[in-house]
């Protein structure tokens, strides 16, 4: 049974809409989601491209760590992906580009995501389309030199923290430090705010964690964040 005091902080996160009633209702809003996917048609042909399955941390709650590895996109698989991608996009109804960088952590491979950033830039350019990309990171690779290197075209940042504090961030996303991950975040977000990039901090619900999803917000915000995201 909760505390009084747990069953309180779960009444906000429902109010908040974090929260939902039962799975029956989680359901319905993952049904709605996907019904919206499938009549999509802004003339935005849109690519995840997962980078890598290398990751720098060993989040137990982690969907991919069945499957993490070492493996990575090759410089000739990077050409490959350019290819195939390009060759969709050049369908007329096409208006824009966009690209999805995942992971993994996909910081660890920058040299695809710059290859890739750069030439559907220019390439984008030649057809008369626009482009731009989206990238989630853990935050531990983000500093300001490596932002500076991906800025171009660079339209949205998740930044996956799933803590308000040093003790339960180092308890769940180990080896990770959280005054190096704050540092980068402090700043990083301020010029990527002032760039136009829409950034969102994420936080995944958890046994470990959950009560802390109040205060991820106020942090968030006391860091002059405008998004963030908690899922179960």
């Amino acid at each position: 049974a909760f505390s009084d005091k747990e069953q309180a902080q779960l009444g906000e996160l429902q109010g908040m809409g974090f929260v939902v009633a039962d799975r029956a209702a989680e359901e319905r809003q993952a049904a709605h989601w996907l019904r919206s996917l499938e009549y999509q048609n802004d003339g935005t042909y849109r690519a995840t491209i997962v980078t890598t399955m290398e990751c720098n941390l060993a989040g137990a709650y982690c969907v991919e760590g069945g499957v993490k590895s070492d493996l990575s996109m090759s410089e000739e698989t990077t050409d490959k992906a350019f290819a195939w991608i390009a060759r969709h996009a050049e369908d007329p109804t096409v208006r824009h580009v966009s690209l999805g960088f995942y992971g993994g952590e996909p910081l660890l491979n920058r040299k695809s995501i710059e290859s890739l950033a750069r030439r559907f830039h220019a390439w984008c350019w030649k057809h008369k389309k626009t482009f731009a990309f989206s990238l989630s990171t853990n935050g531990t690779l983000l500093t300001p030199e490596r932002y500076e290197k991906i800025r171009d075209r660079l339209h949205k940042l998740w930044i996956s923290l799933d803590a308000a504090t040093k003790e339960t961030f180092e308890t769940i996303r180990v080896p990770a430090k959280w005054d190096p991950v704050m540092s980068n975040v402090k700043k990083v977000l301020p010029v990527a705010l002032a760039d136009g990039v829409e950034v969102t901090f994420n936080f995944v619900l958890m046994a470990k964690n959950w009560h802390e999803a109040p205060a991820f917000v106020d942090l968030v915000a006391d860091l002059g964040g405008k998004a963030c995201n908690i899922q179960e």
